[in-house]
């Protein structure tokens, strides 16, 4: 009777110890059990998120695949040719970051037939941003600015040498794999003459052009046109002048 009784007891005590303290805490701790079931389905690991979770991975790296560029650096050397005139253009990245160099000069000229400024050369070096696109053969958008220099030829009171600044967008798409089509916009910014400081030129052009590429190599076909405007500083009159061409090129990739 006696072991029956004492087990009796410490069973309550065990149980009257167990409430105290449950009351105790309950009393002096804040238990948001809503809060705690919460966590824990957060934390919980589960079929349906994991699947979840490498959807997402795999889209993030989609993602960085089309953004970061995986040959840091890249660039081409062209060859252009309009019916007076010849280009070279040489182009650098350093992954999103570079620069294009760029000369023409006129291959044959007319008096009175040919274009104006024809007898000129041209030349530009240009910063350029890569915005969009992860190599030079891909879908992208290019941001230039830079210097240029003419030399113009054939208009009459402007003939003279001009050195301004630039700026230049260019898209560029890919069809397919191997053809595509590229367009760009610059604007001219208002450059007095390097030996004759009252006269001013100003301007716009654009290119438009489709291309096909066997693996490092591209040909291209084109059409560009130029609008310059040329004014004094003593007078507000302006003189427009208009270029039209249709051009072919060759551009070799590195």
């Amino acid at each position: 009777m006696s072991f029956l009784y004492t087990t009796r007891f410490h069973t309550r005590a065990f149980l009257a110890f167990t409430l105290f303290l449950f009351t105790y805490s309950s009393a002096n701790a804040e238990w948001d059990f809503s809060g705690r079931q919460k966590a824990r389905v957060n934390s919980r690991w589960t079929l349906s998120s994991w699947m979840e979770q490498k959807k997402t991975i795999a889209s993030q790296n989609s993602w960085l695949s089309a953004h970061v560029n995986k040959v840091p650096v890249d660039g081409s050397f062209s060859f252009s040719q309009t019916p007076e005139r010849l280009g070279m253009n040489f182009d650098f990245y350093m992954s999103w970051f570079g620069f294009r160099l760029a000369h023409e000069y006129p291959v044959t000229y007319y008096p009175g037939f040919s274009e104006y400024e024809i007898a000129g050369a041209r030349s530009k070096a240009d910063l350029q941003f890569r915005l969009i696109g992860d190599n030079i053969q891909n879908s992208t958008l290019v941001l230039r600015t830079g210097v240029g220099y003419d030399d113009v030829r054939g208009v009459n009171g402007f003939d003279a040498s001009y050195f301004g600044f630039a700026l230049e967008p260019e898209l560029q798409i890919y069809l397919a794999h191997f053809v595509g089509v590229w367009g760009t916009w610059a604007y001219r910014f208002p450059a007095r003459s390097a030996n004759h400081s009252d006269l001013e030129l100003s301007g716009n052009s654009w290119k438009a052009a489709a291309f096909l590429e066997l693996g490092a190599i591209r040909t291209e076909v084109g059409y560009e046109q130029r609008e310059w405007n040329f004014r004094t500083r003593a007078s507000s009159t302006v003189n427009r002048q208009k270029l039209s061409n249709i051009f072919a090129a060759i551009k070799f990739f590195y």
